[in-house]
């Protein structure tokens, strides 16, 4: 089971490398990348959550994963020392951990 969620952490992340560009830009409006996120990025982090077994370890893997995303979209960086709830708050998304939750 690690494997396959260390896997959909790769995948996630060779995906958001893709759209990085897209993300970064500051002429695109927020809301527009929030649904890349929620469409594209967030489907192929989660696909077979309902099969997971969430430890510790993979639980703080996954929410490192999400949250990499989310401060490319708000622009900030680990630097900026903003707290994941106030980011994800700010951008209207519910935790991944909630979502895989409610999904299982």
């Amino acid at each position: 089971m690690q494997g396959e969620i260390e896997s959909r952490i790769k995948d996630c992340s060779t995906n958001l490398r893709c759209l990085f560009p897209l993300l970064r830009d500051r002429n695109i409006p927020r809301k527009v990348k929030v649904l890349i996120y929620t469409t594209i990025l967030r489907p192929i982090l989660v696909y077979g959550a309902e099969a997971w077994t969430l430890t510790s370890r993979t639980r703080s893997r996954v929410v490192a994963a999400e949250m990499r995303a989310l401060r490319l979209i708000r622009g900030v960086t680990r630097l900026d020392k903003m707290r994941n709830d106030d980011i994800r708050r700010e951008l209207g998304i519910e935790s991944i951990v909630e979502f895989v939750e409610r999904q299982q």
